[in-house]
């Protein structure tokens, strides 16, 4: 009785095909270039496999290194998008719905492209004429974006960001300052000696502080003026525009409709002037209360022996000194320096919710105050799709090469161990690349994309060009041309596969889990935890640091797990592994403990370089029951249908994840003044949602059927087979 390729314990029996025609000289079992096997990659493999044209190891390191202009330009965009939200103010909603339409064409493109890498015959191979076309038009693209971005009439420059996160900072360390040397100043005298000398010690340092915050005010005074002074003229443009149109169209009918854009505009100027005012008041309040801060902290220590200073003998004196201070900073005087004002609890409001903070993201496109965005987003939609068009021609091919380059069970699991050495030594840089962008060295984050953009280039095309030049193609074709299935009933026949599809479902919550949720952590950090688009990105940073090398150093670990227990295990404990460090967030992304974040890595490292490490190897290993069964070689089909599968569902993967920061109350232009609420909304979905679906995961991988003897019986049946239609 027959048994179906897709039963783990008995190969198909299928009779040689009549109508078989050799395949062509370039694909030849024989070819000179198909090289001996190598014993490492071959160890245990059976003897039918064994002399299978794995790539020496030379050979995979030039492929893999082929793999660096991907690496740097597949980041690009997440990247952009931050510089779009923090920098621009662009409501996140508006971003999800352009990476949805990409990820939407990205799915539709990717079995087109796979079904011609598929069945292209050229003398210089099938992969390496598109890898290339495809690999060096795209990163040159992406000089040419930045270039000529709009800059949608809100983009800061880096200076004044800086400027407004110290602001913000002083504010809350004014507020702490002065709460504690008021509340020392009534509790001091009842507290014993040690207590006291531990408070004394924390006054001495806030005092210090507190001068030292002065000094760096005054220092960003004159940005955040000079900010507050282009607002008002833009302000005095726009309502100069909106008279003019009145006055030379008073008598149109259609006046009001005509006028609905440029009030928008003067709107949105008036808000941005409003919010410059606003937070240079709070500033001169930020002076007050750090003058009180210190002058108080210093009369409780002059009175305790620590400081000698007369004009703090007492407290009628504190308060002239005090009073003196206030003239010269040029702020109104505090009614009592030793007291601190009654404040009113909040007005309670009632929360919009979360779909009304959705259905109001969707409606910024069109809002009038936004009318100079739209150049923006319709610039940035057309960019988009205009990389992913060759994102598909150089990806789809690069990674159906990279499952012919070695096809032996463990010289895959070489090549991709590669491949992902190669992207850690890239993302090496990655995480440095929106510090580089937001620093003091550019006057925009846009300027410092662009010479990321140069750098790429520099970087990217010689990488692609020296791969196609020398990495060979080499693969057993044993369906001859009229045999291979059409368009849609390759992809039918592929998605009909269940092994394909458990790892379909992998890659699909595994994903999901980071795609939807990671950029909470970016905006948690610049909001929340650090309070600058800067510092949160130089924390990111240093921890992505650790990151890369944990995960540097695992890469071989993974490789040997592999080859000592079965790959679906390794995948298991790396799931586990993952699920463990993100709930583990909840408590890392602490404002008062930064540091803690450092943790994650031990986790995140392992899990995500194990993931993205064996889950390609697994789907090659379905590749080899796909020929078992229909008798035709399609890694590129294989590779073009998984990806239109992750990119049709994941068309909404990047709508929910903006959907997820709206739905939390996150808004861009509350700048670092989000709610509480938000906080809290975002720090759960950032871990224990997350983790949820991580957990799930593990259902997929009960009792997974490709084990590396089951491998390894395929692999003899399908080398049987080629033999016998050679001879």
């Amino acid at each position: 009785m027959t048994k179906s390729a897709d039963n783990p314990e008995h190969p198909p029996r299928v009779a040689p095909d009549p109508n078989y025609k050799p395949p062509l000289e370039t694909e030849s079992i024989d070819d000179p270039n198909m090289l001996p096997p190598d014993p490492e990659t071959d160890a245990g493999t059976p003897a039918a496999d064994a002399g299978r044209k794995d790539a020496p190891r030379k050979e995979v390191v030039l492929y893999a290194f082929g793999n660096v202009e991907a690496s740097i330009a597949d980041q690009f965009f997440n990247v952009l998008n931050s510089i779009m939200v923090v920098a621009m103010h662009v409501n996140p909603m508006l971003l999800g719905l352009i990476a949805g339409i990409k990820t939407l064409w990205d799915g539709i493109t990717d079995p087109i492209m796979a079904y011609v890498t598929d069945n292209t015959r050229t003398r210089w191979g099938r992969r390496r004429p598109f890898i290339l076309v495809g690999g060096v038009l795209r990163i040159a693209l992406l000089v040419l974006i930045v270039a000529f971005m709009p800059s949608g009439g809100n983009l800061m420059r880096n200076q004044v960001m800086e400027a407004q996160k110290f602001a913000n900072e002083a504010i809350r360390e004014a507020s702490d300052a002065w709460r504690l040397a008021v509340q020392s100043h009534e509790q001091l005298e009842g507290l014993p000696p040690d207590r006291q000398a531990i408070l004394l010690d924390a006054l001495e340092k806030r005092s210090d502080t507190a001068r030292d915050t002065l000094a760096k005010l005054d220092e960003h005074q004159p940005t955040l003026q000079e900010d507050l002074e282009l607002r008002e003229a833009d302000a005095v443009t726009r309502r100069e525009n909106v008279e003019t149109i009145r006055r030379e169209m008073a008598n149109a009918p259609d006046l009001e409709s005509k006028l609905t854009i440029p009030e928008g505009l003067f709107e949105a100027a008036t808000e941005k002037v409003t919010k410059a005012r606003d937070l240079l008041a709070k500033m001169d309040q930020a002076r007050r209360e750090l003058i009180a801060a210190d002058h108080v902290a210093t009369y409780l220590l002059v009175a305790h022996g620590r400081r000698e200073n007369p004009a703090f003998a007492t407290e009628d004196l504190t308060r002239q000194v005090a009073s003196d201070a206030f003239a010269t900073a040029g702020v109104e005087p505090l009614d009592d320096i030793f007291t601190l004002p009654v404040r009113p609890p909040p007005a309670p409001g009632k929360s919009a919710g979360m779909w009304a903070n959705i259905i109001d993201g969707a409606k910024a496109f069109w809002a009038p105050k936004n009318f100079e965005q739209r150049p923006l987003i319709l610039y940035t939609l057309i960019a988009v799709l205009l990389f992913t068009t060759l994102t598909t021609v150089q990806s789809v091919p690069y990674y159906a090469l990279g499952i012919e380059v070695s096809p032996s069970y463990n010289g895959r699991t070489q090549v991709v161990t590669y491949r992902a050495i190669m992207n850690q030594i890239a993302g090496l840089v990655q995480p440095w690349i929106p510090v580089l962008c937001f620093s003091l060295v550019f006057l925009t984050a846009l300027e410092g994309l662009f010479w990321v953009a140069v750098v790429a280039c520099v970087i990217g095309i010689p990488s692609t060009i020296l791969m196609c030049w020398f990495v060979k193609e080499r693969t057993e074709i044993s369906a001859s041309k009229n045999r291979e299935a059409g368009l849609f009933k390759s992809m039918w026949q592929v998605m009909q596969s269940r092994h394909f599809l458990k790892i379909f479902a992998l890659y699909w919550l595994i994903g999901l889990s980071f795609g939807v949720f990671t950029q909470i952590g970016f905006y948690l950090n610049v909001y929340w935890v650090m309070g600058s688009a800067l510092a949160g990105a130089k924390l990111l940073a240093w921890v992505s640091m650790l990151a890369w090398g944990l995960g540097f150093i695992t890469l071989p670990l993974i490789n040997w797990g592999c080859r000592r227990f079965q790959k679906h295990r390794v995948l298991q404990f790396a799931i586990v592994w993952m699920a463990i460090g993100t709930v583990l967030k909840w408590w890392c992304m602490n404002p008062d403990h930064p540091e803690y974040q450092f943790i994650l890595p031990f986790f995140f490292s392992v899990g995500i370089s194990s993931v993205y490490t064996v889950l390609p190897t697994m789907m090659a290993d379905v590749t080899d029951v796909d020929e078992l069964n229909h008798g035709a070689r399609r890694e590129g089909m294989f590779g073009a249908v998984m990806a239109f599968l992750m990119k049709i569902i994941g068309t909404f993967t990047p709508i929910l994840g903006g959907a997820v920061l709206v739905m939390s109350g996150f808004d861009p232009s509350l700048e670092y003044e989000q709610a509480p609420s938000t906080i809290f909304n975002m720090r759960v979905m950032y871990s224990f949602v997350s983790a949820a679906m991580l957990i799930t995961a593990l259902v997929i991988l009960w009792r997974y059927p490709l084990t590396r003897e089951r491998i390894q019986e395929i692999k003899a049946e399908l080398h049987k087979r080629h033999l016998a239609k050679t001879t």
